[in-house]
Parts: structure tokens; C-alpha cells; sequence
């Protein structure tokens, strides 16, 4: 490995970093945006579209730092979310790599899914199990609000990640010159 390329790579790795600090703090911010008292999972969008994108080693990373971050930020027993996540972002690596295009339309219906799984996995351990009350009050006023303000945040967040792996991933034409 030269320089440039592991010079590169800390510098991929430092960016990962503070995206996930920033997003952290977004997630916990009293001021965020929020619908229904419901606010967006910017964590776990957050490491779907990595995994979309990335190889094995940053999704794992990445899903497992998240996922930690969210069990900090939700309240929930820590490994939680980190092994939900992990699952769901090693998922959305398979079907990325051998089934799905990079396009917007599987991006968000692909977190749909998973946003979806991850709320019905919350709402099972957390309400159905116990028999807790308020469990529509969480579907309606608290999972769907939620699903759908993700999927909104899901968006801009793909496009930043397509525009930096389509710069990436095209060659260059000094590359390909001696053929011309």
C-alpha cells in the first residue's frame, strides 16, 4: 500500500468518524426535526447506505459503532441495535453486491425494509412481550412517523454518498490515453 492510498484510507476513516459523532449528536439534539414527537433514525440510515456502498469491513465497522451509539441513544440494552444492525446492514451488503444497482429507488426502498424490521423488532421485545400498554399509541404516533422522516433523511444522504463513490469508481481519461 503507498502512501497516497493508505493516506486515503485514514482520511476515510476519520470522515466515518465524525459522521457518526455528528449524527449522534443530531439524533439526541432536543431541537431536531421531528414529527409526532417522533424523530428520525439518522444512525442506522446512516449505516444502511454505507453498506450499500462500502465492502464487508467498513459495513461491519460501521453498523457495529452505530448500533452501539443507538443503544446509548435510545436506552436499550447495549448489543441491542448493534446486533440488529449488524444483521440488517450485512443484508443490505449482500443484496447491494450481487442483486441491487446503486439507484435511489432500491436505496429507499431498501431502508424502508429495514426501518420497518428494525421498528417491528423494537416493538416486539419492548411491548409485545410484556404486554405493555401504548403500543398503538408506538405504531402510529412513533413507528411510522419515524420510517417516514428516515426516508426523507435517507435521501440526500445516498445522493452525497453516490456523487463521492461515482467520483471514486470512474476512471480517469489520462488512465486510458495511450488508446486514443
Amino acid at each position: 500500500m503507498n502512501n497516497s492510498a493508505s493516506k486515503d484510507l485514514v482520511f476515510k476513516w476519520i470522515r466515518y468518524s465524525l459522521y457518526l459523532i455528528g449524527l449522534f449528536i443530531l439524533t439526541n439534539a432536543p431541537s431536531s426535526i421531528g414529527l409526532f414527537g417522533a424523530r428520525p433514525q439518522w444512525l442506522l440510515v446512516f449505516a444502511l447506505i454505507v453498506s450499500m456502498f462500502e465492502t464487508i469491513i467498513p459495513t461491519v465497522i460501521i453498523s457495529i459503532a452505530a448500533g452501539i451509539l443507538l443503544d446509548y441513544s435510545q436506552g436499550t440494552l447495549i448489543g441491542y441495535n448493534c446486533l440488529v444492525m449488524l444483521a440488517l446492514c450485512f443484508g443490505v451488503f449482500l443484496a447491494n453486491t450481487y442483486l441491487l444497482k446503486h439507484k435511489m429507488l432500491n436505496a429507499i426502498t431498501t431502508c424502508a425494509i429495514c426501518l420497518a424490521l428494525h421498528g417491528l423488532l423494537y416493538y416486539f421485545f419492548y411491548f409485545y412481550i410484556w404486554s405493555l400498554s401504548g403500543s398503538f399509541y408506538f405504531i402510529f404516533y412513533k413507528l411510522l412517523p419515524q420510517v417516514f422522516l428516515s426516508l426523507i433523511v435517507a435521501v440526500p444522504i445516498f445522493w452525497a454518498f453516490n456523487k463521492v463513490f461515482e467520483k471514486r469508481n470512474k476512471p480517469s481519461i489520462s488512465k486510458y490515453s495511450h488508446r486514443f
